[in-house]
């Protein structure tokens, strides 16, 4: 089981890389190659348009890729799940961002980061993107949850009564 220190740890290095990761739904935290990424095009044939395919290749190929699931599941020490059956697995979940604490879960439909404190989030949002730093107000977030099957919220406590969404 993993500290929140740590999982915030975990985002903020994510962060750091941010130039050598790039968003891929069902991106496992593998690097993109051709291969991989012709494996992925027969997989998902219809997420990206045609007319945006190569600069999203020219992006990806030789990064990390990471869809939001995948982030928050590498950065809690979780096995593989979808950004709903994150949040199912969370308790207490609140709608009252306010409540959250550091290393929470943040979600929304099909969506998830995590609260790194302060107001901030941690997230990877869509292809073409990479990991961002961004104020949980201005995520749309919709719940907070604790997964505290994989980490460990002793001590943790909510960093900013204003930073609701």
């Amino acid at each position: 089981m993993l500290s929140f220190y740590k999982v915030i740890q975990n985002a903020l290095d994510m962060l750091a890389m941010r130039d050598q990761i790039a968003y891929l739904y069902g991106g496992d935290g593998r690097i993109c190659t051709e291969a991989y990424w012709r494996r992925w095009l027969e997989k998902y044939p219809n997420r990206i348009p045609e007319a945006e395919q190569e600069k999203i290749h020219d992006f990806t190929i030789g990064k990390k890729v990471y869809d939001c699931s995948q982030l928050v599941i590498t950065c809690c020490g979780a096995p593989d799940m979808t950004s709903k059956r994150i949040i199912d697995m969370c308790n207490p979940v609140t709608e009252d961002l306010a409540a959250g604490v550091e290393g929470s879960i943040l979600w929304k439909p099909g969506h998830v980061g995590i609260d790194i404190g302060y107001g901030f989030a941690i997230d990877i949002p869509c292809e073409g993107q990479t990991v961002r730093l961004r104020p949980i107000a201005a995520g749309g977030w919709k719940k907070s949850g604790q997964l505290w099957t994989y980490v460990n919220y002793l001590n943790a406590r909510a960093m900013d009564p204003n930073r609701g969404g």
